[in-house]
């Protein structure tokens, strides 16, 4: 767009826009439900040795229970796919 261009705001679309905001948070709410199980199957130690073990437990705090774990980064992603869509009703 060039100098003067004008926008157009249309609610119809504004209110698309908010639906596929809760459509993609809805999407991705169902898959992040379903791999902390996945996530916890994989993070057990594959032998009883220390290094097993200590591998598990860095695993298990990388995918699922850090604060910045990968399920928690999806968990705030969906909160904020969420908060778009209620901003733009």
């Amino acid at each position: 767009m060039g100098p003067g261009a004008t926008v157009r705001v249309n609610k119809d679309d504004v209110l698309q826009a908010a639906a596929d905001f809760d459509s993609e948070a809805n999407r991705l709410e169902e898959r992040v439900a379903y791999y902390p199980g996945e996530m916890t199957a994989a993070a057990k130690p594959v032998l009883r040795d220390p290094g097993s073990r200590d591998v598990s437990n860095v695993l298990k705090k990388k995918l699922r229970e850090d604060g910045t774990s990968y399920i928690n980064r999806a968990q705030e992603y969906v909160r904020q796919l969420r908060t778009v869509a209620n901003q733009l009703r």
